[in-house]
């Protein structure tokens, strides 16, 4: 969730959104950038993790996983947690990741390579497909993943 940029972009585009992240600072600065009578007005900003999801089984069409795993210390959980809650063929999209990317002073807890992303993903029981970041003219990579 962050600052609440990708939560604002998929409420502008008709879906109910929950964004989650554990800093109450981010939350706030993306409460105070929600107007009113504002298609944002479709999000709703909770405090929690990634790893632990305050939801029940299969209670999501989807998820969006922008510039996340990188900064997780075991982004396994989280990946567990995004199956349990998604629906039967329901879709989560992992986006903004920076292949090799070991940029410690932007948190990230590890360098990432697609090959395990892609394998812990399938691992879980989605399918993965890697596609070029539209966002980062390719330097970074998307998955798009479906519950199987």
């Amino acid at each position: 969730c962050s600052i609440g940029a990708w939560s604002f972009l998929m409420a502008e585009q008709g879906h109910i959104v929950i964004g989650i992240d554990p800093c109450q600072i981010a939350l706030r600065q993306a409460i105070l950038g929600k107007p009113r009578g504002d298609p944002r007005d479709h999000c709703t900003f909770l405090i929690g993790l990634a790893e632990m999801l305050p939801f029940g089984s299969g209670a999501f069409d989807g998820l969006v996983a922008n510039a996340l795993v990188e900064h997780l210390f075991d982004y396994g959980l989280f990946l567990t947690e995004a199956f349990r809650v998604l629906r039967s063929s329901g879709r989560l999209f992992i986006g903004g990741f920076p292949e090799g990317n070991n940029n410690y002073e932007m948190g990230h807890t590890r360098p990432m390579l697609k090959t395990k992303l892609r394998a812990d993903l399938e691992a879980v029981g989605f399918e993965a497909s890697v596609v070029p970041s539209y966002s980062s003219g390719g330097e970074h990579n998307d998955f798009v993943c479906t519950k199987s």
